[in-house]
C-alpha cells in the first residue's frame, strides 16, 4: 500500500504531496488510498421438514462458480437453525473490489 502510494505520488509529479508523505507520519492517512468493496448476499433455502433441511449442491455450486466468474470472492457462509440442529436457510456473503 505505501509503495503503491509513492509510486503514484511521482507518476504525477507531486514531489509536495511525496516529501510530506515520506517526512510527516500526520499526513499520510491525508495521502493515503483505501481499498474500496462491494457486498453481496445470497440465501439458499433448504428442503425437506422432516430431513433435517437439505441443501440442493447442485444448484448452491451453480451460484457459487457464477459469483466467483464474476469477480466476487466468498467471505462467509453459514447456516441458520430451524429445530433440533436442522438448517432453514444457508447465508453466503462475497465481496469484491469497486
Amino acid at each position: 500500500m505505501v509503495w503503491y502510494n509513492i509510486l503514484e505520488m511521482l507518476a504525477k509529479q507531486d514531489s509536495k504531496a511525496l516529501i510530506a508523505f515520506l517526512y510527516d507520519p500526520s499526513k499520510r492517512k491525508e495521502y493515503a488510498i483505501m481499498e474500496q468493496w462491494e457486498y453481496r448476499t445470497l440465501k439458499f433455502f433448504t428442503k425437506g421438514f422432516f430431513t433435517g433441511g437439505k441443501l440442493d449442491v447442485e444448484e448452491f455450486d451453480s451460484e457459487l462458480n457464477a459469483m466467483g466468474s464474476n469477480g466476487w470472492e466468498l467471505v462467509s457462509c453459514f447456516d441458520t437453525s430451524q429445530h433440533q440442529g436442522s438448517s432453514k436457510e444457508v447465508i453466503c456473503v462475497f465481496k469484491r473490489k469497486k
